[in-house]
């Protein structure tokens, strides 16, 4: 497998990105109905599903592109006041 430098640094920083976005949720530091958390989330997944995608890595595209649906859902879905 020949990986150039910024796949890795992709890879890294996205995988870092998902624990990031849970453990800030659970201290209570980000509000997950907020665009931010969405936007963080997307942020993530873009990054996994795109280095999975070539070589195409079922095991993670799948659910980067599910995460994706769903954080595109929670963007564009009405708000309420707040």
């Amino acid at each position: 497998m020949n990986m150039t430098l910024p796949r890795p640094i992709t890879s890294f920083v996205g995988a870092l990105l998902i624990p990031a976005a849970y453990v800030s949720r659970r201290m209570n530091g980000m509000d997950s109905r907020k665009a931010g958390y969405s936007l963080l989330n997307a942020a993530d997944s873009v990054m996994v599903a795109s280095v999975a995608v070539r070589p195409f890595l079922v095991s993670l595209v799948v659910p980067g592109v599910s995460w994706e649906l769903i954080r595109g859902y929670a963007l564009a879905r009405p708000r309420g006041p707040e």
